[in-house]
């Protein structure tokens, strides 16, 4: 693990586990045939009314199009339990597999934070993340449409973010020099980059990174389907991201000190 590259390039790559690989696709799987269903059987697995909700499936199209559903530890017990009025049984198989997934994607994190916290001096983060693992949120996305973005350009408000999976290429990442790259496609392979908590935590050493969906053909005729997993940690909250930062240029954050940062995220 080039820990490095996270103040260099904004991301590091990590090797994947052949165990957690497989675990992922199998998720994958689960979700793609959850997708098919009616929309009367996804609702079954959602807080429908309540926008705020980190729960289960979600319609999103206000300023993307897409369809995604969030997992997390503390709510897998509610999602099977609904998941069990699902005539297909084959449909919530990612739902399961997530369970296992938060478990087996473990020490990838642990690994990940102890060489942050020897690296950059960040202090208790291991202990902090891997105590947080209830939160952990897995998100999984069906992306569909035809417009230039599927998503558009933003940072994470959690600690940092996993990219375990993509069928399609299209994301990007803004680079340090106000570039943007696509970020680099491996199947034994999965990305880390930070996110507004770990610039906070690390007196701004890392930087969130802005990345984005960009539509092609293959998308636009097939969708895109995808899986991130936010990690989050106590001691930072920024809890209406748009509101925020959302009418400041992409990269903003890039050379802010701690001091300016804080400034920023104080307003």
């Amino acid at each position: 693990m080039r820990i490095e590259d996270l103040s260099q390039l904004g991301y590091v790559r990590v090797a994947y586990p052949e165990a957690l690989r497989k675990l992922v696709e199998r998720a994958m799987l689960g979700w793609q045939t959850f997708c098919a269903l009616p929309q009367s059987e996804k609702k079954r697995c959602s807080k429908e009314g309540d926008r705020d909700a980190d729960f289960g499936y979600m319609m999103r199209s206000d300023h993307d199009q897409k369809e995604q559903f969030h997992v997390s530890l503390k709510d897998t017990f509610e999602l099977k339990q609904r998941s069990c009025c699902i005539r297909d049984p084959h449909a919530v198989e990612f739902v399961i597999a997530t369970d296992m997934l938060i478990y087996r994607i473990q020490p990838l994190i642990a690994e990940f934070a102890e060489h942050v916290e020897r690296v950059y001096g960040v202090v208790g983060l291991k202990s902090d993340v891997l105590e947080s693992a209830a939160d952990w949120t897995f998100r999984y996305l069906h992306y569909y449409g035809t417009e230039h973005l599927l998503a558009d350009e933003h940072i994470d408000r959690g600690g940092f973010t996993l990219h375990l999976y993509e069928n399609e290429p299209g994301g990007e990442y803004l680079d340090f020099d106000f570039v943007w790259r696509p970020f680099p496609i491996d199947h034994a392979q999965t990305v880390i980059f930070p996110s507004l908590g770990l610039q906070h935590r690390s007196q701004s050493a890392l930087k969130a990174l802005w990345h984005r969906v960009l539509a092609t053909p293959e998308t636009a005729q097939n969708g895109r389907f995808a899986l991130v997993v936010f990690i989050d940690f106590p001691g930072f909250r920024c809890q209406n991201i748009r509101k925020q930062f959302g009418n400041r240029p992409a990269g903003f954050n890039y050379h802010l000190d701690a001091d300016a940062f804080e400034a920023v995220c104080a307003q």
